[in-house]
């Protein structure tokens, strides 16, 4: 089972091939930075390593994620794009 659709899977509906692809994307994605990460440990200075641990993952993530969410969107079903523009806050 796909570790995403496990943590959105109950509010959003998509194919199991569309949560299958988001995952594997996610795991490039941190096999990737954790090659990086190793690279930049052991071959750079620490302030260097310390720079992109912080700064550079942090940002990396929020972008990979909002790519993520973008491509959730654009597989949505279509009442469920409408309904999302109907945010309601329950007291």
């Amino acid at each position: 089972k796909s570790v995403v659709k496990g943590m959105l899977g109950k509010e959003i509906t998509l194919p199991d091939a569309i949560w299958a692809k988001i995952n594997w994307a996610w795991v490039g994605f941190f096999s990737f930075f954790a090659g990086l990460n190793i690279y930049i440990a052991y071959e750079l200075p620490l302030d260097v390593w310390v720079n992109f641990k912080v700064f550079g993952m942090l940002i990396a993530t929020f972008a990979y994620m909002i790519a993520t969410g973008v491509y959730i969107y654009k597989h949505m079903p279509k009442e469920e794009k409408n309904n999302s523009s109907d945010v309601s806050v329950d007291d």
